[in-house]
């Protein structure tokens, strides 16, 4: 055999040791990619995924409850201005006053009538 032939040769070799070590690792990659994806699969079913789920829908409807608070904050400041008037509307403060005048001149309208 002549060192030529000889150089292919190891080179052939050399080459197909390669192959293998490439598939080799190919293959244990791919067994790699397979447990984790079961593993993956498995953490879906931990509490604790299960209680970040619950606290995304959590912190969601404080999102929605926090946009409704605008308008009981309106409201509320529309009772505090009702309740810094007084305990008495003004409009039935000015009725009564009405209703004591009327009063008064029937009283006056009765006197003179019993005088003769």
């Amino acid at each position: 055999m002549s060192a030529n032939a000889i150089v292919w040769w190891v080179s052939l070799v050399a080459v197909l040791v390669v192959l293998g070590l490439a598939a080799a690792q190919l293959m244990r990659a791919l067994r790699e990619l397979k447990r984790l994806k079961t593993r993956v699969a498995g953490y879906a079913e931990l509490p604790v995924l299960a209680a970040l789920t619950r606290a995304e829908a959590d912190a969601q409807r404080l999102q929605g409850a926090v946009e409704g608070v605008a308008p009981l904050i309106t409201r509320a400041q529309d009772a505090l201005a009702v309740i810094r008037r007084g305990p008495v509307p003004p409009e039935l403060i000015a009725a009564a006053k009405r209703l004591s005048a009327e009063v008064s001149a029937l009283r006056r309208f009765g006197a003179e009538l019993r005088s003769p």
